[in-house]
């Protein structure tokens, strides 16, 4: 609340100008302008928030890391992303019947199961890098 509050503050001067001397002609009382779209703001400032930081965290991925081909990216995803997910997917109804039939508590199983796909993905990232080595071309970088 403190920071729509900041925003309110900082904003109305500018606005309450903008519709003072923005054109229009004639003389207006004096309101609080933003009074009552606070309840809508709030939303607003939120939802455009989100909106911003993931366009700022969209691009700073986008900027940095290379382009990926198409065979590439097929690669990546029955190679890597398709089995991991299946992993994940056994790991936590693993981590479930640990937990509501063998009555584990949810801090060691969860854990347990995180660290075994954690495992897995490595496993299944050092298999990849092994056969792109084998595969690569004289002169041409994997």
């Amino acid at each position: 609340m403190k920071i729509q509050k900041w925003f309110l503050r900082r904003s109305e001067p500018r606005l309450f100008w903008l519709r003072e001397f923005g054109g229009a002609a004639g003389w207006r009382p004096r309101v609080r302008l933003l009074a009552s779209a606070k309840p809508g703001l709030h939303g607003a400032f939120w939802f455009l928030l989100k909106v911003v930081l993931y366009l700022y965290l969209f691009m700073w991925l986008r900027f940095t890391f290379p382009r990926y081909r198409f065979d590439q990216l097929m690669r990546l995803g029955w190679q890597f992303l398709i089995p991991l997910s299946i992993v994940n997917v056994m790991g936590i109804a693993l981590a479930l019947v640990l937990h509501r039939q063998w009555v584990w508590s949810h801090w060691t199983a969860f854990p347990l199961t995180t660290i075994l796909t954690l495992g897995v993905a490595g496993m299944l990232g050092s298999a990849g890098a092994k056969k792109d080595k084998e595969h690569a071309i004289v002169g041409e970088e994997a």
